[in-house]
């Protein structure tokens, strides 16, 4: 998952699409794109439940998408 930067406050997704496209390509891996409310629009801790929910949406489709399961995963 990426989160994308701006402190909760500045940029948006499509700043961040072409970084994303290149982690996934470089690891050959699923990279989930983070979009969350900004403040001031939506006050502290709108952004940080947007992320904990995206995680949590990841999880529950992780079969749909197929990502593994970290807490089965082991380095090599």
């Amino acid at each position: 998952m990426n989160y994308r930067g701006g402190d909760w406050v500045v940029n948006k997704i499509d700043d961040y699409d072409s970084a994303g496209r290149h982690l996934a390509e470089i690891f050959n891996s699923i990279v989930v794109m983070v979009d969350y409310r900004k403040v001031p629009e939506y006050p502290f801790p709108t952004s940080v439940n947007d992320c904990y929910a995206a995680l949590g949406w990841v999880d529950e489709n992780r079969g749909d998408i197929n990502a593994i399961n970290l807490a089965h995963w082991h380095p090599r």
